[in-house]
């Protein structure tokens, strides 16, 4: 809509898999046919704006490691010149939207559909939408597992920077109870048995109508031991309100991989995070995240790993993703030819994130945090 361009999607990937096609009769996926290698030969940004002959196509690469000329893109004269290329080809594994807001034409078409901050949410309701198969298994789950719960918290646990990422850690179920029973998405454990108990659950189960369990925990990890561990701690002893509690994860494959099984239940498990009633997600994670914004929730963050934040967790300001290696191009100097209105907007829905300081993120007005320092503000 921004752009005024067509968005198509590389066949040979787990995506195109995975995503349910939003336009009746088309396709958005390439053709398996289709000569990736004549993209992948396109002059990049620098050369295309350093050359006077018309290119057709050009290559962007908007991954973490972007250098300097890839930047510039988020400049309205490259954003401009790109409008008379025929084919823009891009990879990225970041969230790049906090950039592109940046660009004064792509700010003025999207903003007003940005209801509070919200993007990602709108966006993903519209475009990340299971195929029928994923969207069974989705079902499935749903109705089986998670339905039969009062209320439902959704746990997700990610730990980066080791050789191993399905590793069990210790401690980290002791963080996450430490967290949940701070925020009360938990029932404290009691430290003695009590006779009545299962009498009175029993009682009010049947007096008041309630559905079987009074919470449902849904932990999703590639380390199952993270899932039993909770388990175990609520079938050894009551808790002191005598409500009810269930531990349920989807799968625990154990291994990192690239493989579409993987990919799917990925994919799965996001969505039904994305019907808990409250999230608590690893900092740092594009996994969360995703489950975050399907949801429109503000996850309490779990600090698993943090160096900077003491605490098991943190309430997240925000329901975005965030940006984690976000790039000021050269464009935004101190004159920078940003609008007064453009300015002010950047100054109200953009903050730091809270669990990559580095990082950019939108958020709702008077959500608090550290300002985008910009010296262009």
């Amino acid at each position: 809509m921004a752009t005024n361009r067509t968005l198509l999607i590389d066949s040979r990937g787990n995506v195109a898999k995975l995503l349910c096609e939003p336009f009746p009769e088309t396709s958005w996926v390439l053709p398996t046919e289709f000569p990736y290698n004549l993209i992948t030969d396109c002059p990049r940004l620098f050369s295309f704006q350093h050359n006077t002959t018309n290119a057709s196509c050009v290559s962007l690469n908007l991954q973490h490691n972007i250098t300097s000329p890839d930047k510039e893109f988020f400049c309205e004269d490259s954003f401009a010149d790109l409008k008379h290329v025929t084919w823009v080809a891009w990879t990225s594994n970041q969230y790049f939207v906090t950039n592109l807001l940046l660009i004064p034409s792509f700010w003025q078409r999207m903003h007003p559909m940005m209801v509070e901050g919200r993007f990602f949410t709108y966006v993903s309701s519209l475009l990340l939408l299971p195929e029928n198969k994923t969207w069974s298994l989705i079902v499935r789950q749903l109705w089986s597992y998670l339905s039969a719960a009062e209320l439902r918290v959704g746990i997700q646990v990610r730990l980066h920077g080791r050789k191993d990422l399905a590793q069990f850690e210790p401690g980290v179920d002791t963080k996450i109870m430490d967290c949940l029973l701070r925020y009360g998405l938990l029932p404290s454990l009691s430290e003695y048995e009590n006779s009545t108990e299962m009498h009175r659950v029993q009682s009010r189960k049947m007096s008041d109508g309630k559905k079987p369990v009074d919470i449902l925990l849904l932990l999703t990890s590639l380390q199952g031991k993270y899932s039993q561990v909770m388990r175990d701690r609520f079938m050894e002893m009551p808790t002191e309100s005598f409500q009810t509690v269930q531990v349920h994860s989807v799968s625990q494959l154990g291994r990192q991989d690239k493989g579409f099984q993987q990919a799917q239940l990925a994919f799965v498990e996001m969505w039904l995070l994305s019907f808990c009633d409250f999230l608590a997600t690893s900092e740092y994670s594009t996994f969360g995240y995703i489950a975050q914004g399907l949801a429109d929730l503000h996850p309490y963050i779990l600090t698993l790993k943090s160096s900077h934040n003491p605490s098991s967790c943190m309430v997240g300001q925000s329901s975005e993703p965030c940006t984690h290696y976000p790039k000021v191009p050269t464009c935004l100097r101190k004159d920078s030819a940003l609008s007064p209105a453009h300015k002010d907007w950047i100054r109200v829905y953009l903050r730091m994130c809270q669990d990559q300081p580095s990082g950019w993120q939108l958020v709702q007005p008077d959500a608090g945090g550290d300002a985008v320092p910009m010296e262009f503000l």
